[in-house]
């Protein structure tokens, strides 16, 4: 059976509007320099305290409802351990977080999961090019989607014409 993976930074949990916060600033143009910024997040509980979208309780219940389905997440650079443990909190923050959330994946290479054993392809749901492309060239299906942006119905409605390709063939 097919899995939808959601990300969780951009996709459920507002890395960005958690990140500006954190710095005083309102948009990337103001950040001091970016990437000292977020390497700064490392050993911090930065992950555990993001917002989550409007959006994200309406995602959940749909690929909750649909059954087979995970979060897939990367943790920053050298800080595994650390993003691991605070994404997980962040999950525990919500209560229309399911409880029993059996496929929590933190890992930078998301691509390895992109097919079951038996070669057919699980969907991922991702806000970056960077995890979308080796997904795809993996053989997965990717959906790109980022919340600020992007409308949750449209995505649910592409997400159901996948799953029904993949049913008709």
């Amino acid at each position: 059976m097919t899995t939808i993976y959601l990300d969780m930074d951009g996709v459920i949990a507002d890395f960005w509007a958690g990140l500006f916060a954190l710095c005083g600033v309102c948009s990337k143009e103001y950040l001091p320099d970016k990437h000292e910024s977020i390497q700064a997040l490392k050993g911090t509980n930065f992950f555990g305290t993001l917002p989550d979208f409007e959006t994200s309780r309406t995602l959940i219940n749909y690929v909750r409802d649909y059954g087979d389905w995970g979060i897939i997440t990367a943790p920053l650079r050298d800080d595994f351990a650390n993003c691991a443990y605070w994404k997980r909190i962040w999950l525990e923050r919500f209560e229309y977080m399911p409880e029993d959330i059996t496929k929590f994946i933190v890992t930078k290479k998301k691509q390895v999961h992109a097919l079951n054993k038996d070669g057919s392809p699980n969907i991922l749901i991702d806000d970056s090019d960077w995890n979308i492309e080796p997904w795809r060239k993996k053989g997965g299906i990717a959906i790109k989607y980022e919340a600020l942006y992007d409308d949750v119905y449209e995505l649910i409605g592409k997400i159901e014409e996948t799953l029904l390709k993949l049913k008709v063939a």
